[in-house]
Parts: C-alpha cells; structure tokens; sequence
C-alpha cells in the first residue's frame, strides 16, 4: 500500500534535457490515446532514445507499469521538461485524483515512487506536483502512425509555444 511521507522528504529533482523542452502541457486537453516520442536513455533497455511510445490516459495505473508522469508546470525548473516517463514502484495512493492538492493541515504528503532503469535509481514525487499519470501501452511503430494530432492544449497565455511544438512531442525519460 503506499505510504505518506514527512514533508522533509526530499522530493526529486529534474534532469536538464538535451533540446528545447515543451512545458506548459496541460495532460487533460490530450486524446485518450495518443503516441509521444522520447529523449534520454535512461529507461535502457526497454525504451532507446527516440522510441515512439503509446499511452492510454484511461487505463488504471499500477505498481510495475511504464507510465508518463505530467508535473505541474510552475513547479519545473527552466528548460526541463514537464513529462517524464518512469516505471511506478508504488501505486498511486488510491485517495488521490489528479491533479491533487494536499490537505494544508495535514503534516505529510501523498506520494509516489518512481524509477528509472539506466542507472537504476528511485524517486519520490508528491503528488500534489503532479498533474496526470498515464499508462504506456509499448512501443508504436512508425507505419501506424496515421494521423499526426497538433500539439496538445496548453495553459493559457501559452499560444507561441503551442506554434512552436512539435506534433509529435519530444519529452525526456529520465
């Protein structure tokens, strides 16, 4: 079951990307299914940098499940992305519906934790940084792409970068 933690807890940081980030995402405005592109090697073996994954926002994410976590973009450091995909070592608490905000009373957070393969390490995210949790259905190969959607909705006050995003969008795995 997962567990609360102390606010002292060291929540993770982000890793600097190679290219330009698309921040600002917000994960409600995407297709149901929809196909990312990742950056990063960091989830070697199973995903090579480039990959073209699919994630489903409507399945039910669980321990052991390749996900894409969305933070919340006033949270992420400039030039990092907003996105991340990671394996779920712990379930959502199943109390939390993103996005969460945590009772200001209480002296613990809602969290998950998440790893990465290559070099294989562990983070703690709380969840109120986070806007969505979506499964990874595998690998997309390039022939089934047959419909390239715009970039998704962005926050408001956000339309340049919306031009400026790709339609497939780049997002980094570690």
């Amino acid at each position: 079951m997962p567990r609360a933690v102390s606010k002292d807890t060291r929540i993770a940081s982000g890793v600097q990307p190679t290219f330009p980030a698309i921040t600002n995402i917000d994960p409600s405005g995407l297709p149901d299914v929809y196909g990312m592109r990742v950056s990063g090697n960091c989830m070697l073996p199973e995903i090579v940098d480039e990959d073209l994954l699919c994630f489903d926002r409507r399945e039910p994410v669980n321990a052991g499940d390749l996900v894409i976590i969305y933070f919340r973009p006033e949270l992420i450091a400039p030039g990092d992305f907003q996105a991340k995909v990671k394996r779920l070592v712990t379930a959502v608490p199943h109390y939390v519906t993103f996005p969460w905000s945590d009772n200001p009373a209480s002296d613990v957070d809602a969290l998950i934790i998440a790893e990465t393969l290559n070099p294989r390490q562990h983070f703690a995210y709380a969840c109120s940084a986070i806007l969505a949790v979506h499964k990874c259905m595998g690998h997309l190969p390039e022939d089934r792409v047959t419909e390239k959607i715009p970039a998704p909705k962005l926050r408001p006050g956000k339309a340049r970068r919306a031009r400026e995003a790709a339609q497939v969008l780049s997002l980094t795995t570690c």
